[in-house]
Protein backbone atom coordinates (compact mmCIF):
# COMPACT_ATOMS: atom_id res chain seq x y z
CA UNK A 1 0.00 0.00 0.00
CA UNK A 2 1.51 3.63 -0.76
CA UNK A 3 1.73 6.58 1.94
CA UNK A 4 0.08 9.57 1.12
CA UNK A 5 3.20 11.89 -0.05
CA UNK A 6 1.28 14.57 2.01
CA UNK A 7 1.86 12.68 4.99
CA UNK A 8 5.85 11.67 4.55
CA UNK A 9 6.34 15.54 4.20
CA UNK A 10 4.06 16.35 7.35
CA UNK A 11 6.37 13.40 9.09
CA UNK A 12 9.66 14.66 7.86
CA UNK A 13 8.73 18.55 9.31
CA UNK A 14 7.98 17.17 12.48
CA UNK A 15 11.34 15.39 12.86
CA UNK A 16 14.00 16.88 14.99
CA UNK A 17 15.98 19.61 12.83
CA UNK A 18 18.43 20.57 15.57
CA UNK A 19 20.92 18.29 13.71
CA UNK A 20 22.57 17.02 17.08
CA UNK A 21 23.70 20.35 17.99
CA UNK A 22 24.45 20.46 22.06
CA UNK A 23 22.24 22.94 24.00
CA UNK A 24 23.64 24.32 27.14
CA UNK A 25 21.44 23.41 30.01
CA UNK A 26 19.84 26.08 32.66
CA UNK A 27 23.33 25.79 35.00
CA UNK A 28 25.65 26.26 32.26
CA UNK A 29 24.37 29.41 31.23
CA UNK A 30 24.18 30.37 35.06
CA UNK A 31 27.59 30.05 35.40
CA UNK A 32 28.30 32.22 32.25
CA UNK A 33 26.28 34.91 33.29
CA UNK A 34 27.71 35.37 36.79
CA UNK A 35 31.20 34.89 35.10
CA UNK A 36 30.33 38.26 33.19
CA UNK A 37 28.90 40.10 36.15
CA UNK A 38 31.96 39.16 38.33
CA UNK A 39 34.42 40.24 35.83
CA UNK A 40 32.16 43.41 34.97
CA UNK A 41 32.37 44.49 39.03
CA UNK A 42 35.80 43.48 39.77
CA UNK A 43 37.36 45.21 36.59
CA UNK A 44 35.38 47.74 36.90
CA UNK A 45 36.64 48.01 40.48
CA UNK A 46 40.22 47.81 39.85
CA UNK A 47 39.69 50.63 36.71
CA UNK A 48 38.25 52.93 39.50
CA UNK A 49 40.99 52.08 42.33
CA UNK A 50 43.90 52.78 39.88
CA UNK A 51 42.30 55.58 37.91
CA UNK A 52 41.38 57.60 41.23
CA UNK A 53 44.72 57.17 42.45
CA UNK A 54 46.18 58.64 39.40
CA UNK A 55 43.72 61.25 39.18
CA UNK A 56 44.57 62.53 42.46
CA UNK A 57 48.63 62.48 42.07
CA UNK A 58 48.38 64.46 39.06
CA UNK A 59 46.46 66.89 40.91
CA UNK A 60 49.25 66.76 43.82
CA UNK A 61 51.87 66.86 41.62
CA UNK A 62 51.56 70.67 40.72
CA UNK A 63 52.40 71.53 44.24
CA UNK A 64 55.26 68.68 44.20
CA UNK A 65 58.78 69.94 44.95
CA UNK A 66 61.09 70.27 41.71
CA UNK A 67 64.59 69.46 41.10
CA UNK A 68 67.43 69.74 38.01
CA UNK A 69 67.31 67.06 35.52
CA UNK A 70 68.99 66.55 31.92
CA UNK A 71 67.27 64.60 29.51
CA UNK A 72 69.12 61.54 28.48
CA UNK A 73 67.75 60.01 25.75
CA UNK A 74 65.46 61.40 23.10
CA UNK A 75 64.00 59.16 19.88
CA UNK A 76 60.92 58.73 17.93
CA UNK A 77 60.08 54.93 18.46
CA UNK A 78 57.72 52.66 15.84
CA UNK A 79 56.23 50.12 17.74
CA UNK A 80 53.81 47.47 18.81
CA UNK A 81 51.39 48.88 22.05
CA UNK A 82 48.21 47.74 23.42
CA UNK A 83 44.72 49.19 21.75
CA UNK A 84 43.32 51.27 24.50
CA UNK A 85 39.25 50.75 25.35
CA UNK A 86 37.24 52.15 22.62
CA UNK A 87 39.47 51.38 19.57
CA UNK A 88 38.93 49.32 17.29
CA UNK A 89 40.69 46.53 15.59
CA UNK A 90 43.36 43.99 16.82
CA UNK A 91 44.66 43.84 20.53
CA UNK A 92 47.94 45.60 19.35
CA UNK A 93 48.70 48.10 16.65
CA UNK A 94 51.86 49.57 15.73
CA UNK A 95 52.27 53.04 16.12
CA UNK A 96 54.53 55.94 16.77
CA UNK A 97 55.68 57.31 20.16
CA UNK A 98 58.31 59.53 21.87
CA UNK A 99 60.28 57.65 24.00
CA UNK A 100 62.15 60.36 26.50
CA UNK A 101 64.33 59.17 29.63
CA UNK A 102 65.70 61.70 31.85
CA UNK A 103 68.00 61.84 34.92
CA UNK A 104 67.36 64.14 38.17
CA UNK A 105 68.66 64.15 41.38
CA UNK A 106 67.11 64.26 44.84
CA UNK A 107 69.72 64.28 47.69
CA UNK A 108 72.06 63.41 45.95
CA UNK A 109 71.18 60.14 44.64
CA UNK A 110 70.48 60.33 40.89
CA UNK A 111 67.09 58.70 39.68
CA UNK A 112 65.78 58.04 36.42
CA UNK A 113 62.50 59.18 34.74
CA UNK A 114 60.24 58.21 31.33
CA UNK A 115 56.98 60.38 32.32
CA UNK A 116 56.26 63.44 30.46
CA UNK A 117 52.51 64.28 31.81
CA UNK A 118 50.04 62.13 33.21
CA UNK A 119 47.36 63.45 30.69
CA UNK A 120 48.34 63.02 26.97
CA UNK A 121 46.65 64.69 24.17
CA UNK A 122 43.82 62.68 22.60
CA UNK A 123 44.56 60.67 19.26
CA UNK A 124 42.47 61.35 16.22
CA UNK A 125 40.40 58.59 14.95
CA UNK A 126 40.36 58.94 11.41
CA UNK A 127 37.22 56.27 10.15
CA UNK A 128 37.31 54.72 6.89
CA UNK A 129 34.27 54.93 4.54
CA UNK A 130 32.68 57.81 6.18
CA UNK A 131 31.28 61.44 5.24
CA UNK A 132 34.14 62.07 2.88
CA UNK A 133 35.33 59.14 1.34
CA UNK A 134 37.95 58.59 2.93
CA UNK A 135 39.56 54.79 2.22
CA UNK A 136 40.73 52.65 5.03
CA UNK A 137 43.98 52.04 4.33
CA UNK A 138 44.47 56.09 3.63
CA UNK A 139 43.00 57.04 7.15
CA UNK A 140 45.52 54.62 8.69
CA UNK A 141 48.00 56.05 7.25
CA UNK A 142 46.86 60.04 7.95
CA UNK A 143 46.42 58.58 11.93
CA UNK A 144 50.41 57.40 11.52
CA UNK A 145 51.26 60.70 10.36
CA UNK A 146 49.50 62.12 13.14
CA UNK A 147 51.31 60.65 15.54
CA UNK A 148 54.51 60.69 14.53
CA UNK A 149 54.40 64.49 14.03
CA UNK A 150 53.35 64.68 17.61
CA UNK A 151 56.20 61.79 18.55
CA UNK A 152 58.27 64.47 16.87
CA UNK A 153 56.94 67.33 18.46
CA UNK A 154 57.93 65.72 21.79
CA UNK A 155 60.90 64.58 20.84
CA UNK A 156 62.02 67.94 19.82
CA UNK A 157 61.24 69.94 23.18
CA UNK A 158 63.06 67.28 24.70
CA UNK A 159 65.75 66.81 23.05
CA UNK A 160 68.62 64.90 24.48
CA UNK A 161 71.00 66.68 26.69
CA UNK A 162 68.49 69.67 27.40
CA UNK A 163 68.11 70.73 30.86
CA UNK A 164 64.71 70.67 32.49
CA UNK A 165 62.75 70.97 35.45
CA UNK A 166 61.35 67.41 37.25
CA UNK A 167 58.71 67.11 39.95
CA UNK A 168 59.00 64.52 42.13
CA UNK A 169 56.87 62.85 44.53
CA UNK A 170 58.09 64.08 48.21
CA UNK A 171 57.61 60.44 50.03
CA UNK A 172 58.87 58.62 46.64
CA UNK A 173 60.84 60.32 44.36
CA UNK A 174 61.32 57.21 42.13
CA UNK A 175 57.43 59.03 41.00
CA UNK A 176 58.39 61.81 38.54
CA UNK A 177 56.91 64.17 35.88
CA UNK A 178 58.17 66.66 33.43
CA UNK A 179 54.84 68.55 33.40
CA UNK A 180 52.54 68.59 36.27
CA UNK A 181 48.96 68.64 36.16
CA UNK A 182 45.09 67.17 35.62
CA UNK A 183 43.39 66.88 32.29
CA UNK A 184 40.15 65.96 31.43
CA UNK A 185 41.55 62.12 30.02
CA UNK A 186 42.42 61.51 33.43
CA UNK A 187 38.97 60.75 34.66
CA UNK A 188 38.30 58.40 31.48
CA UNK A 189 39.29 55.09 33.46
CA UNK A 190 37.91 55.87 36.67
CA UNK A 191 34.34 56.96 35.04
CA UNK A 192 34.97 54.10 32.27
CA UNK A 193 35.37 51.83 35.78
CA UNK A 194 31.87 52.83 37.57
CA UNK A 195 29.99 52.16 34.36
CA UNK A 196 31.43 48.72 34.24
CA UNK A 197 30.44 48.44 38.03
CA UNK A 198 26.72 50.02 37.53
CA UNK A 199 26.62 47.63 34.49
CA UNK A 200 27.20 44.55 36.23
CA UNK A 201 25.12 45.54 38.99
CA UNK A 202 22.08 45.63 36.60
CA UNK A 203 23.21 42.51 35.03
CA UNK A 204 22.91 41.00 38.46
CA UNK A 205 19.62 42.59 39.83
CA UNK A 206 17.98 41.81 36.52
CA UNK A 207 19.22 38.37 37.15
CA UNK A 208 17.83 38.44 40.48
CA UNK A 209 14.75 39.66 39.79
CA UNK A 210 13.99 37.19 36.71
CA UNK A 211 15.20 34.08 39.15
CA UNK A 212 12.70 34.90 41.50
CA UNK A 213 9.57 35.71 38.63
CA UNK A 214 9.76 32.27 37.75
CA UNK A 215 9.48 30.73 41.35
Amino acid sequence: MTEDPQKQYEDNDNEDTTGGEAILSPRTWTIILWSVILCLIVGGTVATFFGVREVLEANASKDWPTTQGKIIESSVEYENRRRKPGESGLSKKKDYRAKISYEYWVDEVALTGSRIAYVKKVPIRLKGDGPLGTEKSDAGSIERSIARVRAEGIVDRYPKGKSVSVYYKPDNPKVCVLEPGLGLRAFVAPVFGVFMIIFGGYIAWAAITGARDKQ
